[in-house]
């Protein structure tokens, strides 16, 4: 495997995971505006990115693997910065290193979002079950025992002084 080929791998899964930011971007919007459908639609979309992303991650580890054993890396030395430093290429490496960046940075865009789009959820659920409970009386509100009769005839006045 040449260096050019990891580059365009990366390339691509860049580019998968810029449309896995955007989908995160999406969601957070259709999570606001409650379109429950339209969240359900980017769910479907969002899995088949990632099965794409997962089948194109398998492929680069294997050629990466090959790429390292062909350099001698032993499996404890195999990082990015490892392979950068074997790299006799200045343009290759740049180029390796720039894409490496684009994509690290991608991806924590995507955490931040998938994060945000977690609390949003999260708050929304409390939401709910607040409402619920506030619309569920408790027992002891809605059945009058004679405790609360028997403390209610107690501070009933002879006089009303309302009439």
């Amino acid at each position: 495997m040449s260096v050019q080929t990891l580059i365009m791998q990366l390339t691509e899964l860049t580019t998968l995971h810029e449309r896995l930011a955007d989908i995160s971007d999406e969601k957070t919007e259709k999570i606001k505006s409650n379109d429950m459908e339209a969240l359900t639609k980017l769910l479907i979309d969002e899995r088949k990115v990632v099965q794409l992303i997962e089948k194109l991650e398998q492929k680069r580890e294997k050629e990466v693997d090959r790429l390292y054993d062909t350099w001698n890396i032993s499996s404890n030395e195999r990082t990015v910065e490892q392979l950068i430093t074997k790299i006799e290429d200045e343009t290759a490496k740049r180029e390796l290193e720039d894409v490496v960046t684009k994509l690290i940075n991608v991806i924590v865009s995507i955490r931040e979002s998938e994060q945000l789009n977690s609390d949003l959820l999260q708050q929304s659920m409390q939401f709910v079950q607040l409402s619920l409970d506030l619309l569920q009386p408790t027992v002891q509100s809605a059945n009058y025992d004679e405790k609360h009769k028997k403390q209610q005839r107690e501070n009933q006045s002879i006089f009303d002084s309302r009439a």
